[in-house]
C-alpha cells in the first residue's frame, strides 16, 4: 500500500467516499473542487480532523480523517488553466509518476469531466496507474472547461450518447 493515494473530485459539503478510504482502507486521499465555496465545506476549508490516527473517528459524528488529506481549490478538466478565476490541472499530471494501480479515483461526472474520460481511455499508461475508478454520473451537464467543442455543435441526443459510450 505505500505509495498508494486516493484522488477525490468534486466534493461539496462533505466527501463520504474520501473519508472512507481514509478511515476503513487508511489510505491518504486529495481533495479537489474549484466550485464549493470554503465556508460551505468543511473538508475543503481544511476544518475536518485531519490525521487523527487509526480507529480515532470512530465515535466522532461528522467529518474526520484518521490518515491525512490534502484539500485543494482545483478543479479537473482537459487542460491546466485558469478560467473565470478557477483553477483546472488534468488527471494526466496528478497520475504523473504514480505506479501501476496505485491510484484510487472518484470523479463527480458533470461536464468537463466528459472530456478527461476520454483521454483516459485513449491512454492504457494512465488507466494502468488507477485501481479503481468510482464514479457520480450527471448526463448533458456541460461546463466552460469542456473541451469537447464538438458537444456544442451535437445535439442534445447525440451529446447523450457519447457521454454513454465514454462509460460503456
Amino acid at each position: 500500500q505505500k505509495g498508494t493515494v486516493a484522488l477525490s473530485y468534486g466534493i461539496e459539503q462533505r466527501d463520504m467516499w474520501s473519508e472512507k478510504m481514509s478511515n476503513r482502507f487508511h489510505l491518504p486521499t486529495r481533495l479537489y473542487d474549484c466550485f464549493i465555496p470554503p465556508e460551505e465545506s468543511v473538508p475543503i476549508s481544511g476544518r475536518a480532523p485531519n490525521g487523527t490516527g487509526r480507529g480515532r473517528c470512530e465515535r466522532v459524528p461528522g467529518h474526520c480523517y484518521e490518515v491525512p488529506y490534502q484539500a485543494y481549490r482545483i478543479c479537473f478538466g482537459p487542460r491546466k488553466e485558469t478560467k473565470d478565476g478557477r483553477r483546472y490541472e488534468t488527471l494526466q499530471s496528478h497520475l504523473a509518476g504514480r505506479g501501476r494501480l496505485s491510484t484510487y479515483v472518484k470523479i463527480d461526472t458533470e461536464g468537463s469531466e466528459w472530456t478527461v474520460l476520454e483521454r483516459l481511455l485513449e491512454s492504457p499508461e494512465e488507466m494502468d496507474k488507477i485501481r479503481t475508478l468510482d464514479m457520480e454520473v450527471h448526463f448533458d451537464m456541460r461546463t466552460h472547461s469542456d473541451e469537447g467543442q464538438a458537444e456544442g455543435r451535437r445535439s442534445q441526443r447525440e451529446a447523450l450518447e457519447a457521454q454513454v459510450s465514454i462509460i460503456e
